[in-house]
């Protein structure tokens, strides 16, 4: 979690910039979860099944939207920070 907030922090002003296109947002988005998957040690995007309490690997698409969302966090004060 902390290696992941720490790649969020360092390209979400890039995210959020207003001449970054969607396409390339996610891009960004999917290159984090890479480098998450790629580090060493490797870092996982889990979920607990309620039922059976094990943990399992939540895939591409919903890593992708976690990623993004986390890079949507704290966008309106970093915004008016270019203001």
């Amino acid at each position: 979690n902390v290696r992941f907030r720490e790649m969020v922090d360092g390209r979400k002003r890039e995210y959020l910039d207003p001449r970054t296109k969607k396409a390339e947002k996610t891009r960004i988005a999917a290159r984090i979860v890479s480098d998450v998957r790629d580090a060493h040690p490797a870092g996982r995007f889990l979920k607990q099944d309620p039922r059976t309490r094990l943990w399992a690997e939540i895939g591409d698409d919903r890593a992708w939207r976690k990623a993004s969302q986390a890079l949507r966090e704290s966008a309106p004060e970093i915004r008016a920070e270019r203001q």
